[in-house]
């Protein structure tokens, strides 16, 4: 069974992360968009690419950009 392959949006990462007030939200929106840009690039290149081994590298580059995102939220609201 293939793994769901979606674009995400901003606000999924801030719920997943836990981010609910208003201040920590605009603390991390700038340190994060990008990275949530990119995230959803790979998506797009996922529905286009034919091939299984690299459509299996990009899913390990996404699981990557997520935990990017996690991070790059954390030291943001440390900073």
């Amino acid at each position: 069974m293939e793994n769901e392959v979606s674009q995400k949006t901003i606000e999924y990462f801030l719920e997943k992360n836990n981010i609910t007030d208003p201040d920590q939200k605009a603390k991390v929106l700038l340190a994060m968009t990008d990275i949530v840009y990119e995230y959803n690039m790979n998506v797009i290149e996922h529905e286009k690419e034919q091939d299984a081994e690299k459509k299996k590298k990009i899913e390990e580059e996404l699981k990557e950009t997520e935990n990017k995102i996690g991070e790059t939220i954390k030291e943001a609201l440390e900073s």
